[in-house]
């Protein structure tokens, strides 16, 4: 298992200095770094990859999901949000990331099956059309609140029947905040889970301000259980020292 970091705990207020995210999560001793593309211009990302020697560290895209909706009912802002992330295929096809990590959009109360159906239209535009910038599309389950789609197990379950080329990123945060079953998810789609996210778990708090030192939630024997699997597992910590622990923690249990 390859150990990794998402790039905000090294990003300033608006996401801009990724050229010292990239230094400093090598320094840190991370061998992966997750690209969040939000509030990004990509111009301005694509200068700093050509400028920085990362040659040593493998990328993964997070698209853009602040103010996205790929579900909405409004068709401008679908519109929109599949046009940004399209645009974010493209950045990660450029930085040679072979994942691009999606949300899958909320609905309007009154409208779940409705919201549904446009996601299931709105894959059948991105899926093939990461295929082709040589990349896969891999949709995160979502941690229940609010109106947040591809929460639970049979919703996910449905989307990934549907969609043979579609990949899930499978955090365990959310997992945990929706009381779910771990070797359920990590047994039943192991040939589709293609990245990971990870943080602490304490009821009530948000997930990226717990390291995996502090979870109420004992990972352990699901890491023992992926430790061996060619993959990413990201950290989704908010601060470098939490991003640390955390990381500790993972050395630990892969050792």
């Amino acid at each position: 298992m390859i150990i990794g970091t998402s790039s905000f705990p090294y990003a300033n207020k608006f996401n801009t200095n990724f050229e010292d995210a990239i230094e400093d999560a090598q320094k840190d001793g991370f061998s992966a770094l997750e690209v969040h593309t939000v509030f990004h211009n990509l111009q301005s990302l694509r200068k700093t990859f050509k400028l920085s020697s990362n040659e040593n560290l493998y990328f993964s895209v997070h698209a853009k999901y602040f103010e996205n909706n790929i579900s909405s009912l409004n068709p401008y802002m679908r519109e929109s949000s599949l046009l940004q992330i399209k645009d974010d295929i493209i950045f990660a096809e450029e930085i040679k990331s072979k994942i691009v990590t999606v949300h899958p959009g909320e609905y309007r109360p009154g409208y779940e099956e409705d919201s549904y159906e446009l996601l299931n239209q709105s894959l059948k535009l991105l899926i093939p059309f990461a295929l082709k910038h040589h990349t896969v599309l891999s949709l995160e389950n979502m941690d229940g609140t609010g109106t947040k789609l591809f929460s639970n197990y049979n919703d996910i379950r449905r989307i990934l029947d549907l969609h043979p080329d579609l990949r899930i990123t499978l955090d365990f945060a959310h997992l945990a905040m929706t009381n779910q079953d771990f070797l359920l998810f990590l047994n039943e789609f192991q040939d589709r889970i293609v990245h990971f996210h990870i943080s602490g778990y304490i009821p009530d708090k948000p997930h990226p301000s717990v390291s995996l030192l502090e979870s109420h939630m004992n990972y352990e024997p699901y890491l023992e259980k992926i430790k061996d699997w060619d993959k990413i597992v990201v950290i989704e910590n908010e601060k470098r020292d939490l991003a640390l622990k955390s990381k500790t923690a993972l050395e630990t249990v892969f050792s």
